[in-house]
């Protein structure tokens, strides 16, 4: 599988509900950090869009590794910007998961009000157009972690060892986990994805003076050290405990690119907030492949306007999502 969305954003097209009025005027919810909420569904988080039936919508989505490359995902983009800002000041999105200890990893953009929507009802959501989020220069990145959780974390390596993941693992000063920084681009007409460079995962200590030795933190920034990055990460006030480790000129796969929404749902009745990773009976973080241009989302109402949300677009997946 190869991740998101880590371009720093799709745009997702998509009526309200199923009854769709060609003469209603396209609306638009931006991504910026007044209109996301990180890593959790609420039915107490206030609508940042009010539709009627039938509308249809465009709305911007993030993902939550764009900061593995900020130079490549977000400098420059004043919405992604806002989202991932974290100084020794400033913390664009404070809350990070239901409890917001970062308990939930995805950047959804939302809640949209679906007005009349009741409990019992269903909210059908049809996705009429993906696309990729260009960055500053025009082009389109996303990242990839081969990490703790999938595949990882039930399967040994290649030659037989487990996989590390640092202080995850019991075995700290040791990590496997390993990112793909991957470049979008098109021929023949088709989108592809191809492997830009890789590096391992480093011990970060985030402007808060946290240290963590594994992919944890949603939103955690790398400081690169390369020449050519900028200093940006840097002088926000992100360290690493040492040099990165890179790969450079990774093989060259060819990927074709099959855009669709890993996590999109309605605020659930049960909690005031609930974690973004585990799949709901409203929807939420379900990584199917399937759920891309065409795919009509039929979703069950439990609180009043239903409130829709959704980010962590993917690029390409197969039958499932073995990583991240």
């Amino acid at each position: 599988m190869v991740n998101p969305m880590a371009v720093g954003g799709l745009f997702l097209v998509l009526p309200a509900m199923t009854v769709a009025f060609s003469t209603l005027p396209h609306r638009r919810l931006e991504l910026n950090s007044d209109n996301v909420h990180w890593g959790y569904f609420s039915k107490l988080e206030q609508p940042r869009l009010t539709v009627s039936s039938g509308a249809t919508v465009v709305v911007e989505m993030a993902s939550h590794h764009a900061c593995d490359d900020y130079d490549k995902m977000i400098k420059g983009d004043e919405g992604m910007e806002s989202v991932f800002e974290w100084t020794t000041s400033v913390k664009g999105v404070s809350r990070r998961g239901a409890t917001g200890s970062g308990d939930g990893v995805h950047v959804l953009t939302g809640p949209i009000y679906v007005e009349d929507a009741q409990p019992g009802d269903i909210i059908s959501v049809e996705i009429l157009d993906l696309q990729p989020r260009l960055n500053a220069e025009g082009k389109t990145y996303g990242s990839n972690a081969a990490a703790w959780w999938g595949y990882q974390a039930r399967a040994p390596k290649a030659d037989g060892s487990a996989f590390t993941a640092g202080t995850f693992t019991n075995t700290p000063g040791q990590n496997d986990e390993t990112v793909t920084i991957y470049e979008i681009y098109s021929e023949g007409g088709e989108l592809y994805a191809t492997l830009a460079y890789q590096f391992s995962w480093p011990t970060v200590t985030d402007p808060d003076g946290v240290e963590r030795d594994y992919i944890q933190y949603p939103g955690t920034c790398v400081p690169h050290d390369l020449e050519g990055f900028s200093s940006t990460v840097s002088d926000m006030g992100w360290t690493k405990v040492s040099p990165i480790s890179y790969v450079l000129d990774p093989f060259k796969a060819k990927i074709p690119v099959n855009m669709h929404v890993g996590c999109m749902g309605l605020a659930p009745a049960s909690h005031d907030s609930v974690d973004s990773i585990p799949p709901m009976p409203t929807g939420g973080n379900l990584d199917d492949k399937r759920i891309g241009v065409g795919t009509t989302m039929h979703y069950k109402v439990e609180v009043a306007g239903g409130l829709l949300s959704m980010g962590d677009a993917h690029m390409a997946q197969g039958d499932s999502e073995m990583d991240g």
